[in-house]
């Protein structure tokens, strides 16, 4: 039995993950389409995807909230896959 708490916050770590993933492969796929190679590609997925997790927790900081250190760890996971499928993607394509 999991209680409620417990669940929401694996719940929220899983947030944290997806949307710095996404974000992540989305600006990179955008800058690789602009630029044409891996290293832009990458530079804009980090960029992305950190910014919007260390924006989230700057803003939660300020609102009253505190500045979650697991929460960051998510985001950079979900970041570092993202980085991940970039690299895969761009050498599989030949």
């Amino acid at each position: 039995k999991i209680n409620l708490i417990k669940y929401l916050i694996m719940k929220d770590k899983y947030f944290h993950f997806g949307i710095c993933f996404v974000l992540t492969v989305i600006f990179g796929i955008i800058a690789a389409l602009c630029g044409g190679h891996l290293g832009g590609a990458l530079v804009a997925g980090f960029g992305t995807g950190m910014s919007a997790g260390l924006a989230k927790e700057f803003g939660d900081s300020c609102s009253g909230g505190k500045f979650d250190l697991n929460d960051l760890l998510a985001d950079t996971i979900g970041v570092a896959t993202g980085l991940l499928l970039l690299i895969i993607a761009y050498f599989a394509k030949g």
